[in-house]
């Protein structure tokens, strides 16, 4: 099961990725660019930091590493900080973009 939910989030870091280099091309043609990227960048970031501690967790759940920083605790919390920042990112940080004629308009979120 967890390898099934990992498997997917490493899928939708892919697709940040390629999101961030879409933008990253059809500069001129998209206002709020710097909103964009910005947020994309964010969405990046966090995804990074939760594959980081979700990798720790597992090393240090089965007992790889042994040191009083990187307890099974603390990796579960920041694990689940991380993936919180990564759903809050995804879907209230990133403004919603439609596509008209070739270029973005922002479009609000209720």
């Amino acid at each position: 099961m967890l390898l099934i939910i990992f498997l997917l989030l490493l899928y939708g870091f892919i697709s940040q990725i390629k999101e961030i280099s879409i933008i990253m091309s059809t500069k001129p043609f998209s206002r709020n660019y710097k909103k964009l990227l910005i947020s994309n960048y964010i969405c990046l970031s966090t995804y990074v930091g939760f594959f980081s501690f979700f990798v720790i967790h597992t090393i240090v759940a089965f007992g790889s590493i042994e040191t009083k920083f990187f307890t099974v605790n603390n990796t579960y919390i920041f694990t689940f900080i991380f993936l919180v920042f990564l759903f809050i990112s995804k879907f209230w940080i990133i403004p919603k973009v439609d596509l008209d004629h070739g270029k973005a308009t922002l479009r609000r979120s209720i």
